[in-house]
Order: structure tokens, then sequence, then C-alpha cells
């Protein structure tokens, strides 16, 4: 499809006459029925599921608007939608095939906890769009098996769920008498892309896309050589935890034996 023959009023016109709240609650309930197929192992529905909610234009328009509602700078082509006939072709052009990712710019900031800087891939607003999209098909597959007792980056979790938690587990009869903080070092930059191609239940030549983009610093090229996410790219905190899943119950197994 040539977004480009559309005129721009037609499109305005289009974006605004989006019922948002509606689109919202026809995803969710789509999300609902993926999580539910995913519970049962039920490969071949999740597939159908996730191919027929990457493809509604509705769900794309949606991607666009979040990513426009939290775009605070541009990637490396500079691209930043303002208007709505600029939105409604951007979701238009949301499409799998023929697909090819744009490297990451790199951007640098100040950690709020360590102080230190800290460095960031940064990807175009398209490609935003399209972790987005996905993401909408990739997160309640990984959210019905992913572990209870882990609540960072997660859909109605957060730091105040996790404290909770804790504070519920160090007190009573059987509070522990340890506590271990342990800090993955490095943790987003030695993820195996091999591992993800061949475990995560999305889209591969869409995920190969993602994990390949390369950043471009000083105008050269850095590949990513089979290693790494950025903490820039929308859909790489639900990827990172979904590599963690499991080591809940390796560390209890090791701790007190298979049960």
């Amino acid at each position: 499809m040539d977004v480009r023959a559309f005129p721009d009023e037609y499109l305005a016109e289009l974006w605004k006459g989006k019922d948002w709240k509606m689109i919202e609650n026809l995803l969710a309930d789509e999300q609902e029925a993926l999580s539910i197929a995913a519970g049962k192992r039920a490969d071949k529905t999740v597939k159908k599921l996730q191919c027929k909610l990457v493809r509604n234009l509705e769900y794309k328009c949606l991607a666009v608007r979040h990513v426009v509602n939290g775009a605070e700078a541009p990637g490396i082509d500079g691209v930043m939608w303002r208007r709505p006939e600029d939105m409604m072709r951007a979701a238009l052009s949301l499409d799998s095939k023929g697909y090819k990712v744009t490297p990451l710019k790199l951007y640098s900031f100040q950690s709020k906890n360590t102080g230190k800087m800290r460095y960031a891939g940064i990807p175009t607003l398209h490609d935003r769009a399209m972790m987005v999209l996905y993401g909408y098909s990739l997160i309640p597959v990984l959210e019905a098996h992913a572990e209870r007792k882990s609540f960072g980056f997660r859909p109605a979790r957060s730091a105040m769920d996790a404290h909770e938690y804790i504070m519920d587990a160090l007190k009573g009869e059987h509070d522990p008498r340890y506590v271990a903080v342990i800090d993955l070092k490095t943790y987003y930059a030695t993820i195996q892309h091999a591992w993800l191609l061949k475990h995560a239940p999305m889209d591969k030549g869409v995920l190969e896309q993602f994990l390949g983009a390369g950043i471009i610093t000083a105008g050269e090229l850095f590949s990513s050589n089979g290693y790494s996410l950025s903490e820039g790219q929308n859909i790489a905190p639900y990827l990172a935890n979904f590599v963690l899943d499991g080591l809940q119950r390796y560390i209890y197994d090791g701790l007190y034996g298979s049960r």
C-alpha cells in the first residue's frame, strides 16, 4: 500500500474520528483471549490470534498514538509525528511485509539511582510503533506463564507491589534469616539473540529485525553481533523478563530440592 497516495485531509479526518476507548476495550478483549489460549498452551490458536491482532488497523493506530504520547526525541531519522495526517499515514505503514528496522540512535543519560552515565539505543518512531504493536500480541502470551514473584516492567504491577511482598515475607514465624540483593551486571548487553529467536512466542522475522538493529554513533554503525537488547526499545523489558522466567524455580530447587 502506497500511503502517500491518500490526501492529507482524508487521513486527518480518519485519525480524528477514532473512538480510542472503544479500540482499547476491543484490544483488551483480544488480549484476554490470547492469554487464555497461551495458558492452555494452544500454540496454533495463539499464532492465529496474534496474526489477527497485528494486522488490525485500529490497533496500529493505537500503537502510533502510544508512541506519539510518550515520544520526547526522534530516532536517527529525525522524524516526529505531529499532525493527525502524519499519525494516520504512519499507522497505515505498519506492516511486517518487507519490514526493515532502522539502526538505533545512541542516547546517554544519568541514572537516577546511581548517578552514573548510562547509554541506550533509541529507535525511530516507526520502529517504536512496530514494537508497541507486536508487544500487544506478545505480552499477554508471556504473562500467561510469567513468574508469580516477578514485578518489574509488567502490566498492573509496580515497585509498590514488590515492596509489599518483601515486607510480608520478612515478618511472621517463618521469616528468613538472610536476604540476598543481587544485581545482574550488564544483563541487557549479554542476552543471546539466538535463544530469543528460538523461544520467544512472536513473529520470528519481525523479532530478528528488532534484535539486529545495531547502533549508530559518531556516524558509524555498530552491529549487535548476536547479543544485547537496548533499554530504549519498547519491547526490550518484556523480552528481558521472559529470559529470566524459570529462574525462580531453579533457585528454589537448588535451595530445597525438586518437589
